[in-house]
């Protein structure tokens, strides 16, 4: 290519130029499209030092591992974990009044599925569906919420849980966004257990509508008529 004219630094530097910023999510489905925008501006500050950096904070260590996570398997440890769990469920199920076939179908379907159990966080690959895409409303300007009081238990466990996001590679810490939205904490049924929300008021009436379909209840639980075996299953976490 070289040989041809086209030179990538010089190309790279023209379009900088030409615009600061450039959109490439619509390039091929847009898989990749943060780490291709994060080799672009390290490329561009190296072949031209006195530029000006990009908007935004620079990009550190941190911002750069999250948007290059290598994701790997869980050990041999938590797939005897989920193993042993999945065979207590199997027992309780038994005991509630399955019978020896119930019992075999169960067991077997568990065993097909077992890789979508989690006991903990973990370096999982993300779901493979469309990133959502928001919209700001026309005139619409970043908000910065601040943080509520919270009593101590909750703090305890947002510490420990945004620690437990940070470990794992699924957040970062951006003190220069221009967004932010305080955390709500809610009780779940188990005793002193908790869950992370975020309070996005402020953010939605900032933002476009989306719409999607809604579940009919009714008619959802209409196709269980006839089935006399049930069972519940939770997100981690609610991820």
């Amino acid at each position: 290519m070289e040989r041809l004219g086209y030179l990538v630094n010089a190309i790279l530097a023209k379009a900088c130029d030409t615009q600061r910023e450039w959109d490439l999510q619509d390039l091929g489905g847009g898989e990749g499209a943060d780490a291709i925008r994060l080799i672009r501006d390290r490329t561009l500050l190296e072949i031209r030092p006195g530029a000006q950096q990009p908007v935004g904070p620079a990009l550190d260590d941190a911002e750069w591992r999250t948007a290059t996570t290598e994701f790997g398997l869980h050990g041999e440890d938590t797939d005897a974990q989920v193993a042993a769990i999945l065979a207590e469920r199997v027992e309780e199920a038994a005991a509630a009044g399955l019978n020896a076939e119930q019992v075999e179908i169960l067991s077997a379907l568990l065993y097909e599925y077992r890789d979508v159990f989690r006991v903990s966080f973990g370096s999982d690959p993300p779901v493979r569906v469309e990133p959502q895409r928001v919209r700001l409303r026309e005139g619409a300007a970043p908000v910065r919420i601040n943080a509520r009081r919270y009593p101590p238990t909750h703090m305890e466990y947002l510490d420990q849980h945004v620690q437990e996001l940070l470990d794992n590679g699924l957040a970062y810490v951006n003190p220069s966004s221009r967004w932010a939205s305080p955390p709500r904490i809610v009780p779940k049924n188990e005793p002193d257990t908790f869950r992370m929300t975020v309070d996005l008021r402020a953010v939605n009436e900032r933002t476009g509508t989306v719409q999607w379909p809604m579940p009919m209840l009714d008619s959802a639980l209409g196709l269980l008529e006839g089935f006399t075996c049930y069972f519940t299953l939770d997100w981690s976490r609610g991820y």
